[in-house]
């Protein structure tokens, strides 16, 4: 008898707790797909999308890197100029055509200053509040502040910090390859510390030497911050889509330790110069010269921009006060070295990779590296030099083209619209060759938020005889370049030998 009741006390509790699941269920449902009708009401094409998750199963199952969804979105409408995705709840639109593109970007830009995303910087101090956060008027002035250091003079001073690394790069791998034996190299790791050194250089005002010293503080804390694989890549997406949720649970990008660690490197080099009166070509002493209000706008000079560059909005360079406080300093160094340390080796070593894999290619841009060295006569490479490489400048435009370290970014309308130098030194004494490791075709791991390789990037580093090895220079032509629709790598760009162009060019 008892039983019986206690039976049936379980089963009607039971009963009614699954009631209760049931219609909170139902709730959280309706919530999630309640913002899945704004592009069929305003009648734009959209990718049909999962409750809670939108469009964004591959990335949170892990089955697909960011770089192949972004690849995914932009091939579901081909005849597109413009649909809709939908980032978990929120709604976004997906730009497919180019001059949109470039009207966005360029001539329309005062509706599309900010990024999407509200970061508290009372809840992360350093990351809500460096240039890429910044909304608003805060992001002008910021910007108006910062933009005069990145000048071609300011970039000319910075360069030979850049060639000292590069120049430490070479000897470490001149050491390594004894006897003239190629190399085995794992090249996300030699770029990586590589990019590691210019920036503690260049950025923070310290020496570092990271293929020496494989796990000095500044590498390791550079390597965790810039890691988004696994919980580090969903506490990304989670500060970005629920910034408030996210406070709530405490969930931060950068732990205190790390944060303090920049704090302490960034402030204490300040103070010290400042007292000792130091300066030096970095982008600490730029941080210096715009607290005190001395960065002034020069005028455009012909060579600051690369071959590869287009127009930029000129928003942003009226002059405005702007305090800068200690975090507002150390925000903008941090943002440079998490910009940086993994965006800028990737493209390296996707570089590297396609020269290995195309030997035609990089018989030509040998020819231009001895060319560029012969005229040197024997001093170091020049910025000036540098900026006269146009076929190195078109084998890293088209690897970045080919394998965009950044398959995209984004922008939020805040008012109504309608609608290339470690390179060259490595091919001063090494050839890229491909090795038992080197993977052809090359393949994308599926995890992760950042591009990269699925079995790394592996190559040879033959060491070349200078002194009897000659490589034909071959008529430097800039019409030798691709139709897109033509590549399958972007070396095939070259492959089409362009003597008759300039044949036809000179008669």
């Amino acid at each position: 008898m008892i039983g019986c009741a206690i039976s049936c006390l379980a089963s009607l509790l039971f009963s009614k707790w699954t009631l209760l699941a049931g219609i909170a269920g139902y709730f959280v449902y309706k919530w999630s797909i309640s913002t899945y009708d704004i592009f069929e009401k305003r009648g734009i094409k959209f990718m049909t999308p999962l409750p809670l998750i939108g469009n964004f199963k591959g990335l949170v199952l892990q089955t697909m890197n960011f770089s192949d969804a972004m690849k995914d979105f932009y091939n579901h409408f081909p005849t597109e100029k413009f649909f809709g995705i939908f980032e978990f709840r929120k709604p976004a639109i997906v730009i497919r055509d180019p001059e949109l593109i470039k009207q966005i970007g360029v001539k329309d830009f005062d509706h599309f200053l900010d990024h999407r995303g509200n970061i508290d910087e009372n809840h992360e101090p350093l990351f809500g509040r460096n240039l890429v956060a910044l909304k608003g008027q805060r992001w002008k002035d910021m910007r108006s502040t910062l933009s005069p250091a990145f000048t071609g003079s300011k970039m000319r001073q910075m360069f030979q910090l850049v060639s000292e690394c590069c120049a430490d790069t070479l000897k470490y791998l001149e050491k390594e390859a004894k006897d003239g034996k190629p190399l085995e190299t794992d090249l996300k790791d030699l770029f990586t510390r590589f990019t590691n050194d210019v920036i503690a250089t260049s950025a923070f005002g310290i020496k570092v030497d990271s293929l020496k010293d494989k796990e000095n503080e500044f590498y390791m804390y550079g390597k965790s911050a810039t890691d988004f694989s696994g919980i580090n890549s969903l506490k990304f997406f989670s500060i970005i889509q629920f910034p408030k949720l996210s406070k709530a649970l405490g969930i931060t990008l950068f732990s205190k330790q790390f944060c303090d660690f920049f704090r302490s490197l960034v402030w204490d080099t300040i103070r010290f110069r400042e007292k000792e009166n130091i300066v030096r070509p970095d982008m600490i002493n730029l941080l210096i010269q715009a607290r005190k209000g001395q960065l002034k706008h020069e005028k455009e000079e012909v060579d600051n921009e690369g071959y590869a560059v287009v127009q930029e909005t000129r928003i942003g360079e009226a002059i405005h006060q702007n305090n800068l406080v200690e975090d507002d300093l150390t925000a903008q160094c941090l943002i440079f070295f998490l910009a940086g340390f993994d965006t800028s080796s990737t493209c390296m070593c996707f570089t590297g990779h396609e020269l290995a894999a195309n030997p035609e290619v990089q018989k030509k841009l040998l020819a231009e590296v001895d060319a560029t060295k012969e005229k040197l006569g024997g001093k170091p490479l020049t910025y000036e030099a540098l900026q006269d490489m146009t076929y190195l400048d078109m084998v890293i435009s088209e690897s970045l083209r080919y394998w965009p370290p950044a398959a995209g970014t984004d922008r939020q309308c805040v008012k109504p619209y309608k609608v290339e130098a470690i390179i060259y030194y490595i091919l001063t004494k090494f050839t890229f060759e491909v090795c038992e490791k080197t993977q052809i075709p090359l393949k994308l791991a599926k995890a992760g938020f950042a591009m990269k390789a699925e079995k790394g990037f592996w190559v040879n580093l033959k060491p070349r005889n200078t002194t009897v090895e000659r490589i034909e220079k071959p008529g430097m032509c800039t019409q030798d370049i691709h139709d897109p629709s033509e590549l399958r790598y972007p070396a095939r760009a070259y492959r089409t030998d362009c003597a008759s162009k300039c044949r036809k060019n000179s008669h």
